[in-house]
């Protein structure tokens, strides 16, 4: 079977980001100001990082300043961020060439990659692994994987507090005294066209404090995971092996 589009698909999948029209007159000054941006970019990106998905670039405090997704080939920017630059570039110079010099200071950096639009977003990711780090994941041995649980549970600390997380997963993360790594297992499934995908179970026992003698946790391992997934690729799974609460006395 043969897949016919139109000659106005073809361009829409083969378009790259670059000036329109109206924007056109400003591309000759552009030379002028490309250094002097580039050097507002650098200032704080200091660490970058890859999965199968995505390109990340963030700051030494672990926040995701730029955000490329593979499969739309958007370049996305935090506006907090950009806002910082616009205090050290004149405004009419930033509104003009910014997303133009933020797309070609990415490509310096990623050749091979192709981008198709530039746009601002308030990203609330973070990335705290280093490429060094990452290898260090996929070792796969007990300590490593807690490293990740324990700065999971801080993104999701972070995030109940500013209520961007269930509220049941973070009542459940209150009652919360520890998440102890017991086993990682690797595993392997088949994809499309017989790919194979690789994956990983982390199985963790739960120690909670409270009352009730029981708690499920499937919210909070739902989020965990989230969490965990967002810092180092989707292919991890959370497993629950055991949840022990730790209160002595059930009276009321």
């Amino acid at each position: 079977m043969k897949i016919i589009i139109t000659e106005s698909q073809l361009l829409e999948i083969e378009k790259t980001f670059s000036r329109d029209r109206f924007d056109a007159p400003y591309s000759e000054e552009y030379p002028k100001y490309k250094e002097m941006f580039f050097r507002a970019i650098k200032l704080e990106i200091t660490s970058s990082g890859e999965t199968e998905d995505n390109i990340l670039l963030g700051d030494t405090d672990g926040n995701i300043l730029v955000h490329y997704r593979k499969g739309s080939r958007t370049l996305y920017y935090d506006y907090n961020w950009a806002e910082d630059i616009e205090k050290l570039v004149p405004w009419h110079i930033y509104t003009r060439h910014f997303v133009y010099a933020l797309a070609e200071y990415f490509n310096n950096l990623f050749p091979s990659v192709s981008i198709k639009d530039v746009t601002g977003a308030h990203i609330k990711m973070k990335i705290i692994i280093t490429e060094s780090q990452y290898k260090m994941l996929l070792e796969s041995n007990t300590e490593s994987m807690q490293n990740l649980i324990d700065m999971a549970l801080d993104d999701m600390k972070e995030n109940c507090e500013k209520n961007f997380v269930n509220n049941y997963a973070c009542e459940e993360l209150e009652i919360l005294e520890n998440v102890e790594v017991v086993s990682v297992e690797k595993g392997e499934s088949q994809g499309r066209g017989n790919t194979k995908l690789n994956f990983l179970i982390i199985e963790v026992d739960v120690y909670y404090n409270n009352i009730k003698r029981f708690v499920d946790f499937d919210n909070f391992i739902y989020q965990l995971q989230f969490e965990v997934r967002q810092i180092a690729g989707k292919n991890i799974i959370i497993h629950l092996k055991n949840t022990i609460n730790t209160r002595k006395d059930f009276n009321w």
